[in-house]
């Protein structure tokens, strides 16, 4: 296929590694890290194949887990009841005389 420029030096295609930004939990910025030809490397939930200087990465969505259901919350205090037509959510609503409580449940995505 041709030469490539690797590291201020010129490689064929076939032995280019790939270059991967390594994203750091404190938040600095990614340090940029070469992947050799042929090495694979783990992208979010993904693991991927360097080949060529790309990578070829397998469609793997990440798994989610969820947790049960929380307690409902305290009851809110009674507002009018025209007060959640502009709402999107009416679970959990306790209603009497056009006046409405609101209730919610909760829960957790790792």
């Amino acid at each position: 296929m041709g030469m490539l420029q690797q590291n201020g030096s010129c490689v064929p295609s076939e032995e280019c590694g790939c270059i991967h930004l390594q994203h750091h939990a404190s938040g600095q910025p990614p340090t940029p890290v070469t992947v050799p030809q042929g090495a694979t490397v783990t992208i979010g939930c993904s693991t991927c194949l360097c080949h060529g200087g790309t990578f070829q990465c397998d469609i793997r969505e990440c798994e989610v887990i969820i947790s049960e259901w929380s307690e409902w919350t305290p009851c809110s205090p009674c507002v009018p009841f025209s007060f959640l037509q502009n709402s999107t959510s009416q679970a959990g609503v306790i209603s009497s005389n056009n006046m409405v409580s609101i209730q919610r449940r909760f829960r957790a995505c790792f």
